[in-house]
């Protein structure tokens, strides 16, 4: 995996994202960060069905379990602290947006919209 790191030392920039030379409709990736024993992940699961609806020609949508082995280490590259955490790319493949913690459809669509220059 290629990453440089921006100034807080966190990676900024990830190749396998990188969605900016393939002929795609898809503007950007949504990682969330959970485990199926985490109530607010449990929670999260409605918003991430919800948002698969509203942006579904916009937006990979990714559910990645940290409780296994792959998905702890690629939390770890998202500079993961807790769960969940939900970490918002661009086309190029640049975090624009991380955010940890349970967050509603209304505001994480609005920051969808906001960081992928989406007009819902």
């Amino acid at each position: 995996m290629s990453a440089a790191n921006n100034d807080s030392g966190l990676p900024e920039y990830f190749e396998e994202y990188d969605l900016s030379q393939k002929n795609t409709p898809i503007t950007g990736t949504l990682l969330e960060f959970g485990a199926s024993n985490c109530s607010a992940c449990r929670q999260m699961e409605k918003v991430l069905a919800e948002l698969r609806t509203t942006f579904s020609t916009e937006l990979n949508i990714d559910f990645i379990n940290i409780t296994q082995k792959e998905g702890l280490a690629t939390g770890r590259k998202f500079g993961l602290v807790m769960i969940p955490m939900q970490v918002l790319l661009n086309k190029e493949g640049k975090v624009v947006y991380r955010h940890t913690g349970f967050i509603g459809t209304g505001e994480l669509s609005v920051q969808i919209n906001k960081y992928l220059d989406l007009n819902e």
